[in-house]
């Protein structure tokens, strides 16, 4: 109990710009941590070949899917609890944590029934070319069994991290990359460079991801003394009435989420797409510059998502000064370390590339892709900081509205525009230009709340 009121009053007391560091750093560090997994099965399909790695990019966009459900979910569930948390009204936090968990597993068994069912046709509308598709269905149905765990440890991970159990979350994504790794090279003796490895290993992963998740759930909610679980008398005529307005709060919250993750799956098809039609090798180098800039780009996900308890906490306590300080602190902190992030990604490119290209026409243009995404770099904390603002602040409509700018308002129009203009280089440049348009657009939002409240 004593953690418990530490942690509260260091959220609505304490020193603003110490919390925005302590909460950044396991957020920050764990966002980069979850998307370099991505960059695993990239590592270990260029040991089998381009065709493998183009294969490996087209099913990324089921990856990005789960993704964007599972943050729809649980950080629509996790600005909710915050604020609950904030209140101190653990029973309603409890619910909602609840809630989170049985909508995601109800909505991760239709997922894999469908994308089990549907895969000829999935791969298809990816994108995926003649070349890479055995390579790509053999990987795909094994990301297709693991959507029911991916979904949970996401949803999991981002209510811990809504709790303040920022360390907890952080672990249990590098369980998955300890896992993944590990189960690639003790298969290499049984499967060689197969892709039935690689989906065996990426599925053993997610399955120990969200098992650790969920064991450091249950023990946060015991020590805060949250009710999670329905008693006997629940689980029969009052079950779905207690438990389907904290749902749909949910997903009414948790909107901005999937509009930020679900334009980046849409985004993700069509470039795959547009690359396909130029060549494999397009696409392989595509594949391997987006994960290596998500990963990048992730220390501004991970900052923002950082500053998310500590807004939600103090706007719950109604402190809204304190909110005010905590997201001007973020951005100062946060584009500083993107500037850095963007120098250093700028001029270790052809490093970090190496590991995932062994052809030398996908390196140079990885490279090429790459250099370029970094230049947009020192932009895009402050668009995700006014998302993460808005959202912390149960502003659901706005928050949408500036979640669907990156990934869908600004880079799908500038995509087929810079493509009928410029062809492969107008593919390069769609996602740095649409960052800078992005955090343009996202100056008025910013303005226009703190003047109202000021």
């Amino acid at each position: 109990m004593g953690k418990q009121r530490e942690l509260f009053e260091g959220m609505t007391n304490g020193s603003i710009g110490k919390q925005v560091v302590r909460l950044s750093l396991p957020g920050m560090f764990g966002a980069v941590v979850a998307s370099f997994w991505n960059l695993i099965d990239s590592f270990y399909g260029a040991q089998i070949g381009e065709e493998a790695v183009a294969g490996i990019g087209a099913v990324f966009f089921v990856v990005a899917l789960v993704q964007a459900l599972g943050y729809w979910l649980g950080m629509g569930a996790g600005s909710i609890l915050s604020k609950e948390l904030g209140k101190q009204d653990k029973k309603s936090a409890g619910e909602m944590a609840a809630s989170a968990i049985f909508a995601s597993i109800i909505l991760g068994i239709i997922l894999t029934i469908i994308g089990l069912i549907f895969s000829k046709q999935i791969l298809q509308f990816a994108g995926v070319r003649k070349e890479s598709y055995e390579y790509a269905i053999v990987y795909y149905r094994y990301i297709a069994i693991g959507i029911l765990p991916s979904l949970l440890a996401y949803v999991l991970g981002n209510i811990l991290r809504s709790m303040g159990k920022m360390n907890s979350a952080l672990f249990g994504t590098m369980v998955m990359i300890a896992v993944d790794i590990i189960a690639n090279e003790a298969l290499k003796n049984y499967l060689g460079k197969d892709m039935k490895k690689l989906g065996l290993s990426a599925l053993m992963s997610q399955s120990a991801c969200f098992f650790v998740l969920f064991i450091a759930f249950i023990l946060a909610a015991k020590k805060m003394k949250l009710s999670i679980f329905p008693k006997k008398e629940e689980l029969k005529d009052k079950f779905f009435k207690k438990y389907s307005k904290p749902v749909l709060n949910m997903i009414k919250m948790g909107s901005p989420s999937l509009f930020r993750q679900g334009t980046g799956s849409v985004a993700v098809v069509m470039l795959n797409k547009l690359a396909g039609n130029y060549s494999t090798n397009l696409q392989a180098a595509i594949s391997v510059s987006s994960k290596l800039s998500l990963v990048l780009f992730s220390v501004a996900v991970g900052i923002a998502q950082g500053m998310q308890p500590l807004i939600g906490y103090n706007y719950g306590a109604g402190k809204w000064e304190r909110v005010k300080k905590a997201f001007l602190t973020t951005v100062l902190y946060g584009t500083g370390c993107m500037i850095l992030v963007a120098v250093a990604g700028y001029f270790f490119s052809p490093v970090m590339t190496s590991f995932f290209a062994d052809d030398g026409e996908v390196q140079r243009v990885s490279v090429k892709i790459l250099r370029y995404q970094c230049m947009a770099f020192p932009f895009v904390l402050f668009a995700n900081a006014v998302n993460m603002l808005y959202q912390a602040l149960q502003k659901p409509v706005q928050a949408s509205i500036i979640a669907s700018f990156r990934q869908g308002v600004c880079f799908l129009p500038l995509l087929f525009i810079l493509n009928n203009i410029w062809q492969e280089k107008g593919i390069f440049l769609a996602q740095p230009l649409s960052d800078v348009v992005t955090c343009i657009l996202c100056i008025p939002f910013a303005f226009n709340l703190f003047h109202k409240n000021d």
